[in-house]
């Protein structure tokens, strides 16, 4: 059969049968993967949306963890090793006798006629993604992350505020903030 014939066979049909071939057509069943990867994508999103919310939590605890007023113990320190306008590397030394765990919440702070000022809090971008331990008698280096806001700092004297939480075994762990201030020229 020529697509001629074809073509006049198909002008011939009812346009009845036409109507109930495409309902038919409508009502197969949909394939079984279309159904899983559905169902896959929506737990997906269930699950990115409960991440973001328990990021979203911690960011809004943010000022009041960053208020805390507990004195770091000693030999746990915070310093800015090399900062430029768009972001700072730090080190927290812990030479005390508790491992520390950081990735909490951190706020960069501008001292501005006699106090300091807010840059920013940040609640994404917070190095690393996931909380870290610092043993007794260890170093560790870190980003401030401000870059992944997109902030660049203008010259002044600036502070970085980072929430650690001391690991002591006979007592829950508590918050302290380290404090480091830097220039930016």
């Amino acid at each position: 059969m020529n697509t001629r014939k074809f073509s006049d066979a198909m002008d011939q049909l009812h346009p009845k049968y036409v109507e109930e071939a495409l309902e038919y057509r409508k009502r197969q069943k949909k394939p079984l993967w279309l159904k899983w990867g559905a169902a896959a994508a929506s737990l997906c999103l269930v699950v990115t949306a409960v991440l973001f919310a328990a990021r979203a939590d911690g960011a809004d605890n943010s000022d009041a963890l960053l208020a805390v007023d507990t004195i770091p113990p000693a030999g746990l320190t915070l310093t800015i090793v090399d900062v430029a306008p768009d972001d700072a590397e730090f080190l927290i030394t812990n030479n005390s006798d508790f491992p520390v765990r950081y990735g909490r919440a951190n706020r960069v702070e501008r001292y501005d006629s006699g106090s300091w000022t807010e840059v920013t809090t940040e609640s994404a971008g917070v190095f690393p993604l996931a909380p870290r331990t610092i043993q007794p008698g260890t170093r560790m280096y870190g980003m401030c992350g401000w870059v992944v806001k997109g902030l660049t700092l203008e010259p002044g004297v600036y502070r970085y505020l980072l929430v650690v939480d001391i690991l002591e075994d006979d007592r829950e762990p508590y918050p302290v903030v380290l404090k480091a201030e830097f220039v930016i020229e």
